[in-house]
This record gives C-alpha cells, structure tokens and sequence, in this order.
C-alpha cells in the first residue's frame, strides 16, 4: 500500500506542473507567470518522506537531496540522506511576504546576448519566515541562513519551465522510451550560487544579487530564477521550498533570443602587404625629395620657389602618407589618433597649395594686381569667425559677450574620444570593426561633430583650390607652376573621386575590411602624393642639374588662347611687351619712362609699335647708338651684378645713371635676351614681389620702394624701347 500511495502522490504532482492547453494557466496558480499575464513568482513545497519501503525508481528520489551538494558549496551535513524523498505540491500563491524576481543584464544592445559568453543576470528577493511552516531556514551556520540561488534557461519548444525542468524530462523520456535515457537538450542550467542571509529584521531574509550565466547553443530561451532553501532545525530540515520567476514583464519580450557571434570581418594579409608596400614606396619618395630639397636648400632654383614652403609642404605630406597605417579599424587608439594626424597634415598640404595659387594671383599675375589694394581687403575677425561657427553648429547668432559660449563650443568640438565599435548584417551573423564616436550616433547632434566639420571644411578647402587653380591656369606664373598645381588639382579630384565613390559601395558590414583598408591608404597618399610630385619635382630636377634660372624659364609663357586676352586688357592693368614669344608685364600698371624725357606715360599700342620696328627712323638711330657704346658693356655690367644681388641700392642708382639711356640693345631671336634686359627685368621683378606683398598684407610701402621702382620701370622702359630685334632685321633684308 505504501508504494501504490506513493505512486499516487507522484503522479499528482507532476500532473500539477505539466501544462494545460488552457490559455488562462499553465499550472494551477493565480497570478504565477504560468498564467497569461501573470508577474508573481511560483512556490513549491515539498515535504521530506523517510520510509525505508519507498521505492526509489518510483520517487524523485535526488530532488532534494543534491541541490546544496553541488561543487562542494555546502556542507553534507545539510544535504538529505539518499533514502529521503520528497512529496511536491505547488501552491496557489506564494507564502505572504515571499517573493522573486530576475532581471535581464543592462543595456544588452544587439547583438546580445550571445553564446559562450558570460551576461550577469540579476535575481532579488525576500523570505518572510514567519509565514512559512518552520522555526528557521537550515543551515550550518546558526547565526545564517543558506539559500541556493540559480538561474535556468529552457528552450520556448520544450514544456513548462520549472526548478524541477530536469526530473521532468528524465520521466517523460523514461515514460516514452521505457528506460533511463540521457536529458535532451530542451533546457540549460546556467548558473549557481549559495548565498548566506542574515535576518534584516526579526523574520525577514532580503537578497539581491547578480547570477553569472553562459549558454552555449543558440535559441529562443524562457529564462527563470530560482531560489531554494530548506525549513526545519540544521540537523533535520523538514519542508523545501522552491521560489521561481520568468524575466519581468516590461520587456517588449520576455523570452531571450541567443545567437552565436557574429563573424568579425578582419584585415586580410594580402590587404597588408599591399597597403604597407604602398606607404613604404610613398615614403620612400618623400624622404628622397626631402633629403634633395635640403642638399639644395640655397640653390638659385629652391629660393626663387620659397624653399621654407615647399619643405613645409613635403614634410606635411610625409606625415600624411605615414599616418594612413592608422586607417585600420585596429583599436581605440588607432580610432583616436588616425583622424588628427591624417586630417591636420592635409589641411597644411591644400592650405600652402592654396597660398601659392594666391601668391601666383598677387605677385605674378597683372590681372589682379591692381585689385589688392589696403581699401578693398577685406578683414575676417577671430571673433566673427567664432560667430559663424556658432551659426553653423547651433542655427543660431550668438550676441553680445558670447566669449563663454565660444569656449563651450570648441571644447565640445575637440573633445570627442573616438572608440572601436562593430557594425552588423540585420541578421547578426557578420560584423565589421568601425571608428565612431558617441556624437556621431545622435544624428540631431552629428553637425557638432568635430570629423564631420573637418571633413566640411576639407571639401570647402579643396573646391576652393580647385576654383583658383582654374583661374591661374593660363596666368604666368614661376616654371610653369600654376598649370602644374590644376593639373595636379584635377588629377588627385578624379582619384579621390573614384575611390570615395567605391569606399561608398563597399560601406556594409560585409564588405572585405582589408579593401577598404588598401582603399583609404591609397585615398591619402593620392590627395598628397600628386601634388607634391607635380609641383616639388620639377624644381628639384632643374636644382640637381645645377641649371641657372633665366628669364624665359621663370616667366611661363601664354598658350595661344590667352594671348589674345591678355593683348585686350586695359592699359591701366598692364603694358605688355613680346619678346622671343615671352612675355613681359608691369603688374601693377606703373607708368614706363621714355628715354630721356623723364616719367612720361606710354601707350600700350605706342609701345608696341616701337618694339615691333614700326617707327624707321627710331631703328637707324638705335643702330648707330648700339654700336657707338658697345665699349661701355664691361663697365656696365660689372656694375649690374651688384643691383642684381639686392644688397647695395647705391650702387644699382649709381650704374642706373651712367648708363646711356638712348643706347641699343640686341635681342636675338629664339635665346634668352642680353644680360642688360636680364638684370633689369630681374631686380624690378624682386621689387614688385616685396611690394605686392606689403600691399596684399595692408601693410604700407616706403616712399623710396615707390621711387625706386619708378627709376627701374622706366630704365627699362627706355632701354626696350631703344631694342634692336633679330626678327625685324630679317623682314628688313627680306623686304630688300
């Protein structure tokens, strides 16, 4: 009778925890979450059976008895004896005062949670003693109370999820299979923990702790927290209890999907060995160009061409190339560092490229000379700038005092630390390592971001340079180099253009890291490396040659569509003079003497019809002079050397006025004109650049600058009036 009872009472209670096709409860509770809506926790009580004639294959004999036995985490002593079984009885609510409940771990942002890693969940709770059947809770330690806190994971699929999820499929699969088979893998026990309570009060044991738990398959998992703990004296517990409830509700689901990590896309060593080969090779040429620039630092090439700026501008562009190792998405460090040291050092290279086109503008160039004045320069105060930067950020003018406004923006501009983050397919099956920063994830926020303005203003830069280039395309510039800075401009926009596009098609997670990786490095070195090559080269190639710079090699000579343009430009911008196909300009349309008779302005048709030969009998007279001072040439160009230098203006003043005004000059067809045009055209051209710059700047000219150049404009107006050409001789003797 004993075992038919005990067989009874078994069936019973796993009856009681077997779910119902009822759709209002699972099991037999009120507000348990068995039921549809139900929060509340779920109790079990068993009480212990000691009879010697219970058959233990018919009871679950270890229900019990193994529970603070595990690992060792408490003493024997409390663990029942193997003949002790135990009777379950759900109960319809849990005793008053008792209760559970398990938390999901904080911000568990997709693609969490994951497999095989270790998320802590967290279990809180209280136990009213005194309305449970029992003087104490059992334990070892009389002045504590022991209490085994474990979380479980069952799979959605399997049936209802209880502490007693193991016995439960250990006899349906006995009941199916007819004999004791291994647990299916229908359910997890993640984690266990033993805890020792002390009474916060005279019969209340408060708990809250966090549950370390790993599973190791993915799934769609219904995960509960347990807490177990026997009644009765430390010698004999009589009763167990077992407290359990599902994730809370205010989850938009209370279930938790796993899933195995994502496969992290990595830098492949084929993407490494090009990249390096490229920054390498880069590097290698710059160190070379630099090493030359500095071997012919005080050659006559390097300091006509501002050598302090070109070596800026490699150095700049060394920088550039060396810091595009950091464009792999490695760690935060990378993250942090990759952005400054790439963006700064472009900005320097496109800045100076920006400042050469404006010297090209101000000094060379007579177009525009005459606009630069102190009256027409327009300032941009630091202040305002901080306005429009304000502006820009906040959508708003920033009045009065706003210099406290200010520092708040910068330093919310430069302090953004960049972090290593992972981008993923919707599925979460592929990742991508990425630079980001928090800003960048507010998108109402991303126009204070400092990358995104200085990416702004990069393009802003570069459309900027590529406008002027433009312009100065055809302008007369030193060995070419405006025509050498568009073509470089073009070049690198065309380059850029194709790998940004292609850097945007490859922008998924599953695009391969080490192309994008090869792509950025080759999108800085071709932003830095063209230009460098394309202005720098040249001079150093003229400056290893040792050559000596002549007129017809500094003065870049107009394409034939820019002569017509340049010959219907007033006279009050420029006198122009054709010599050899070269041509010679007064930038900022000074008035040219005429021989002798003092500082008389000329037309430019006059001009022009004098250097062509127009006039007869002014060529038979220059013939005559040309001859009769021959002798003087020696004496005269003794004296030029020292004018050229630019260290003694007495002595350029001295020659200037010995020097027979009314005397004839030869210039050959096809080679560079005599030393006394050379000299003349030379220093006037330095006194020009000194003073155009002073007037670019707002900074005021001398008195003596102003007649200084007046003397040499017209000593040179008078002696290229008084020219003898080659060409006109020979349509003379052809016209004979």
């Amino acid at each position: 009778m004993a075992q038919i009872r005990s067989f009874i009472f078994l069936i019973i209670g796993w009856c009681s925890i077997l779910p119902r096709p009822s759709s209002s409860a699972i099991t037999s509770t009120k507000t348990g979450y068995d039921t549809l809506h139900g929060t509340d926790a779920i109790c079990w009580e068993s009480q212990i059976i000691t009879s010697a004639n219970i058959d233990d294959s018919t009871i679950s004999s270890s229900v019990g008895s193994s529970i603070f036995n595990v690992e060792g985490l408490v003493n024997n002593s409390l663990s029942a004896s193997r003949n002790d079984s135990y009777v379950m009885d759900i109960l319809s609510s849990c005793p008053n005062g008792t209760w559970l409940q398990i938390s999901a771990p904080q911000d568990l942002a997709p693609p969490a949670p994951l497999t095989n890693v270790e998320y802590n969940y967290t279990v809180q709770g209280t136990i009213y003693i005194a309305s449970l059947p029992g003087l104490e809770i059992a334990s070892d330690d009389p002045t504590k109370a022991k209490v085994l806190i474990e979380t479980i994971a069952c799979r959605v699929s399997s049936s209802f999820c209880s502490p007693f999820v193991d016995e439960q499929t250990e006899v349906a699969l006995a009941g199916q299979l007819g004999a004791s088979v291994e647990l299916k893998d229908t359910h997890t026990n993640m984690g266990k923990l033993v805890l020792d309570l002390e009474l916060s009060n005279s019969s209340i044991y408060t708990f809250n702790v966090q549950v370390p738990t790993l599973i190791e398959e993915d799934g769609l998992y219904n995960i509960i927290g347990v807490a177990t703990f026997f009644v009765g004296s430390s010698s004999q517990p009589e009763r167990r209890y077992d407290v359990a409830n599902s994730l809370a509700r205010e989850r938009s689901n209370q279930y938790m999907v796993y899933s195995d990590p994502p496969i992290i896309s990595k830098v492949e060593p084929q993407a490494y060995i090009i990249a390096y080969l490229l920054i390498g090779i880069s590097a290698a040429i710059l160190v070379t160009m630099i090493t030359l620039t500095l071997k012919y630092y005080d050659s006559q090439v390097m300091q006509i061409c501002q050598v302090p700026f070109l070596l800026t501008y490699q150095v700049a562009a060394l920088m550039a190339v060396l810091s595009s190792i950091l464009m792999e998405a490695k760690s935060d460090v990378y993250c942090n560092w990759s952005l400054p040291l790439i963006m700064i050092p472009v900005h320097v290279h496109n800045a100076i490229t920006l400042g050469r086109l404006y010297r090209i503008h101000t000094v060379v160039s007579p177009l525009l000379s005459d606009h630069f004045t102190r009256a027409s320069v327009q300032r941009f105060p630091i202040r305002l700038q901080m306005k429009v930067l304000s502006l820009c950020l906040h959508g708003k003018w920033q009045d009065g005092d706003d210099s406290k406004q200010i520092r708040r923006t910068i330093a919310r501009l430069v302090i953004q630390p960049f972090e290593l983050a992972f981008e993923y397919e919707r599925d979460y099956s592929i990742g991508r390592p990425l630079c980001t920063a928090e800003i960048l994830n507010q998108q109402e926020n991303i126009h204070e971001s400092l990358a995104v303005y200085s990416l702004i203003w990069l393009g802003f830069l570069g459309l900027t340079v590529l406008g002027m280039a433009y312009v100065s395309r055809g302008l007369p510039s030193i060995l070419n180099e405006s025509q050498a800075i568009f073509s470089s401009v073009i070049y690198s926009l065309l380059a850029s253009l194709i790998i940004g596009i292609a850097l945007y098609m490859t922008r998924t997670p599953d695009a391969s890291p080490g192309l994008r990786f090869v792509m950025f490095v080759a999108l800085v070195i071709v932003t830095v490396m063209v230009p460098t090559l394309r202005i720098v080269g040249p001079k150093l190639i003229l400056a290893h040659a040792g050559m000596k710079i002549m007129l017809h090699q500094m003065i870049s000579e107009h394409n034939n569509q820019h002569k017509p343009n340049a010959m219907r430009s007033s006279s009050r911008q420029s006198n122009h003079v054709h010599i050899s196909g070269t041509s010679l300009t007064n930038p900022i349309g000074i008035p040219q003497s005429q021989g002798t008779q003092g500082n008389t302005t000329r037309a430019p048709t006059e001009t022009l019809k004098e250097a062509h030969g127009d006039d007869e009998t002014k060529e038979s007279q220059s013939k005559n002079e040309n001859s009769a001072n021959s002798e003087d040439k020696s004496k005269r160009l003794g004296s030029l050397q020292a004018g050229m230098d630019g260290q003694n203006e007495q002595v350029l003043q001295d020659f200037e006025s010995h020097v027979d005004e009314d005397s004839a000059v030869f210039i050959p067809a096809g080679n560079a004109p005599p030393n006394e045009i050379l000299g003349k055209v030379v220093e006037l051209q330095r006194r020009l650049d000194k003073i155009t710059k002073r007037i670019a700047y707002g900074i005021a000219v001398p008195p003596e600058d102003w007649r200084l150049l007046s003397t040499l404009t017209g000593n040179l107006g008078s002696t290229l009036a008084n020219a003898k050409f080659e060409e006109e001789e020979k349509c003379e003797t052809n016209n004979a």
